[in-house]
């Protein structure tokens, strides 16, 4: 009996070891789309904006949503560092740049929790403004093809209000693809 619960027990260590190695990240560069609703913070009212784009676009919200390029950098086995930056711009008078850099977590080999900074640049008629912000996610992590990576990700992105632009929250479904580099 005590060379099963001893076999078992080696067995549990060595599965555990086996899927703590699976969970590890990749170097990989991917883009994400989805949709987001954008809703300036503390009202209270239905003054939201539904957004939705497919991977690799923000179109006409651009920094304002999600950032939709992401790259993927192995840290440890089970932290990756993720800069990112929205492709897209408002349309007409107004630019807007967004940089996002947050940490990624592997709680398993396919769930994982994220969190980190933003920050939005914003230029408008002569005016310039900076908005800092945070981002937090929980996501699901699945192969596509053999190097084809895909992602879902429930996104949440709060920014502190400036001169230029209100304080908002960001929330958003995302679908992302990668590939390893």
């Amino acid at each position: 009996m005590r060379k099963l619960i001893a076999v078992l027990a080696l067995a549990a260590l060595g599965a555990s070891a086996a899927s703590a190695q699976q969970s590890s990240w990749n170097t990989e560069i991917g883009l994400q789309g989805g949709y987001s609703r954008l809703k300036p913070a503390g009202t209270g009212v239905n003054d939201y904006v539904d957004v939705f784009d497919v991977p690799g676009a923000n179109g006409q919200l651009g920094a304002t949503t999600y950032n939709s390029f992401f790259a993927i950098l192995k840290w440890k086995e089970k932290i990756a560092l993720e800069p990112s930056m929205p492709f897209g711009a408002l349309a007409g008078q107004i630019t807007t740049v967004g940089l996002g850099l947050r940490a990624d977590y592997a709680l398993s080999p396919k769930f994982y929790l994220a969190g980190g900074g933003v920050m939005g640049y914003i230029a408008t008629g002569g005016i310039t403004d900076y908005q800092l912000g945070l981002q937090v996610a929980a996501g699901y992590r699945l192969r596509v093809t053999g190097r084809i990576n895909g992602r879902l990700e429930a996104n949440w992105i709060t920014t502190k209000a400036t001169d230029v632009v209100g304080a908002a929250n960001v929330y958003s479904l995302l679908f992302g693809v990668s590939t390893r580099l």
